[in-house]
């Protein structure tokens, strides 16, 4: 089969089996619509922060600072008339009823807000309590939100000390480290949310979301060397990039590499002939990327030497040119990586199309 038929199959298996790509800032993953022979995936959107919070997506530096998102908005004139200014929530009014707890005196301060001490009392005695903590979470974002200035050393670092037990006991938990990390930045900067998030991967390597929303911030920011990034993008891949739905972070690594070398770079052709090796919920769209650009590469910049010998000692292509071995050669790596992601699909896709739909009938 040449190229030109291959890719008119590539294109006919985007349209009847693979989900169109979106591109994904930082806190949402891709995923559209179907063909017929396989169902919809809907996207994985995380939960999202108060409005007032920022978006990871969103994190930038500000005015060249690391200043806090208070700081960008308010002056100094009105940051001290709100210093005492009590803060009013969904869930109960701060207390001045001198209610202190007496058990730690760095808890003081709690009497002041009194869903805070409440949770605070019952999860040190059940940590595992994770609809305490949701509400404890809940109501730190919603004071953070309206009044970040009454946040002083001893207040920031209680906070910091709630999601450091939380996450210590629930690393796995992505939503409360990206509420973590939207807080950090609110309250403390750009520098201090990233190190937050270098910690949730070190507790989670493996995520895909934290990787996308690291990759995301750092990048925006323009907070690391491109030699660093790659790096990075790198450690990212080895880390998720085999997941059946791990397109978005293949889809930023390849935007990343697009702007800093060019589609007929070395760096970026070497992403797509990794990519292709892999069965991936979008493979067929990454072979669509490498039947456009095999013209402008050399064979030795796409085969193996080793395996251009071989090639070229098969009975059948020993007297063939260069761009016939590449068609020979990628049609195989084609077939078997659809075979093998239609394999994969029974495994990835049906139990959680499955489970939808056991979950709609309900």
């Amino acid at each position: 089969m040449g190229f030109d038929t291959q890719l008119d199959g590539v294109q006919k298996l985007n349209h009847r089996q693979m989900a169109t790509s979106q591109s994904r800032t930082s806190g949402g993953s891709s995923g559209t619509t179907q063909g017929s022979r396989h169902s919809t995936i809907q996207s994985q959107d995380s939960n999202s922060s108060p409005a007032s919070l920022p978006r990871l997506s969103n994190i930038r530096h500000s005015n060249g600072s690391n200043g806090t998102a208070n700081q960008d908005k308010n002056s100094y004139d009105q940051k001290k008339q709100q210093s005492q200014t009590t803060t009013t929530t969904s869930t109960q009014q701060v207390k001045s009823d001198g209610n202190k707890p007496t058990d730690d005196s760095d808890l003081q301060i709690l009497y002041r807000f009194p869903v805070w001490e409440r949770s605070h009392k019952i999860l040190s005695e059940d940590d595992t309590n994770l609809p305490e903590w949701d509400k404890l979470i809940s109501y730190i974002e919603e004071i953070v939100a309206n009044n970040s200035n009454i946040f002083d050393s001893k207040l920031k670092s209680l906070l910091h000390r709630e999601f450091n037990k939380l996450l210590t006991r629930f690393p796995l938990l992505v939503d409360y480290w990206k509420k973590y990390v939207a807080i950090e930045y609110t309250l403390n900067g750009l520098d201090a949310s990233l190190k937050v998030l270098e910690n949730a991967l070190n507790s989670f390597p493996n995520s895909l979301e934290l990787w996308l929303d690291y990759m995301s911030i750092i990048t925006s920011n323009n907070t690391h060397n491109s030699e660093s990034i790659r790096v990075l993008y790198k450690d990212a891949i080895s880390k998720t990039g085999r997941q059946f739905l791990s397109h978005p972070i293949w889809d930023s690594y390849l935007d990343w590499e697009l702007k800093e070398s060019g589609e007929n770079s070395n760096e970026y052709i070497n992403i797509i002939l990794k990519v292709i090796r892999i069965p991936l919920h979008q493979y067929a769209k990454y072979f669509q990327i490498f039947y456009k650009l095999k013209d402008n590469f050399t064979i030795e910049d796409l085969i193996s030497k080793d395996q251009i010998i071989d090639l070229k000692n098969e009975d059948s292509n020993e007297l063939k040119s260069d761009s016939e071995l590449i068609n020979i050669y990628f049609d195989r790596v084609f077939t078997k990586i659809e075979n093998d992601t239609n394999t994969r699909w029974e495994f990835e896709i049906a139990p959680l199309n499955k489970l939808n739909h056991c979950m709609k009938g309900h």
